[in-house]
């Protein structure tokens, strides 16, 4: 929930061993109590991330190297 209110995700991916496809509609229907329909993000079991991982990673630093760079004339 805490996720939520701050990112406001469109999906979270759940992975790891303990969580199931069968936990998805419990963990929803607690999250529907307090987050409002309007933002409440996809919830889904992720069983082999690695390559929505990497894919992330990417995505992160490449808008990492991109700069906003402006050329201004200098003033003597």
């Amino acid at each position: 929930m805490s996720l939520i209110a701050i990112v406001n995700p469109e999906t979270v991916a759940l992975t790891g061993e303990l969580v199931r496809e069968e936990h998805i509609k419990e963990i929803y229907n607690q999250c529907k109590g307090v987050i409002p329909d309007e933002h409440m993000p996809q919830i889904m079991v992720l069983n082999h991330p690695h390559e929505h991982y990497i894919n992330g990673l990417i995505a992160v630093t490449l808008e990492s190297l991109s700069y906003n760079l402006q050329l201004v004339e200098k003033r003597r």
